[in-house]
């Protein structure tokens, strides 16, 4: 635990991406006593493929890379970079729980909160199958209709309220979400795995 170090991403995990060359967030939900949650994309342009991540004491991020026997995005061999925390809070999505009607998303600034409408929420889920082939196409692909949208007194989090299915993954995009300066997040999109329904 980088207790701060790293910025505000606490109790989160930090995923290395080989093909992609990036690095994602993962944020866990403890659900009826079993942990399921989200991902989100967090730093792209790592130079290699990203397979070894590491904090070190003063928590930097220590990348251990290479493109042996797979393609990497970064299109380099092999690498070795640090990712440091610049000591500024960027306005990013940073939690996502369940709740009995939907999800409450929350950001690390206040929402201006004449962007926070249903219809600035472009939700939809689907499902792989479990088979012993390699990888899955997306089935039962479904368009989801966000009911309504309440912001909380701090203007930090935002509950959506929408019908969800178990079993799914449950794709929520944001783009039209912005802060009080009207600045976006870098990142609008978040993949929640649903297992369990509460």
């Amino acid at each position: 635990m980088t207790k701060g170090k790293f910025g505000p991403f606490a109790d989160q995990i930090f995923i290395g991406d080989q093909t992609q060359s990036n690095l994602f967030r993962v944020i866990l939900d403890k659900v009826n006593g079993q942990y399921q949650g989200a991902v989100i994309n967090f730093i792209d342009g790592f130079q290699s493929g990203n397979i070894r991540i590491k904090f070190d004491p003063q928590g930097q991020l220590w990348v251990g890379q290479t493109a042996r026997g797979w393609y990497a995005k970064g299109g380099k061999p092999f690498g070795l970079q640090k990712v440091v925390w610049n000591g500024e809070t960027p306005f990013e999505l940073l939690d996502m729980k369940l709740t009995k009607s939907g999800f409450k998303l929350t950001f690390t600034e206040p929402l201006n909160d004449q962007t926070v409408l249903a219809k600035h929420f472009d939700v939809h889920e689907y499902n792989y199958k479990f088979t012993s082939r390699y990888g899955s196409d997306k089935h039962n692909k479904k368009d989801l209709t966000v009911k309504s949208v309440s912001l909380s007194k701090d203007k930090k989090t935002a509950e959506i309220k929408l019908d969800l299915t178990a079993d799914k993954i449950v794709v929520v995009n944001f783009p039209q979400l912005q802060n009080a300066n009207q600045d976006k997040p870098s990142v609008t999109t978040v993949y929640y795995t649903l297992n369990q329904l509460l």
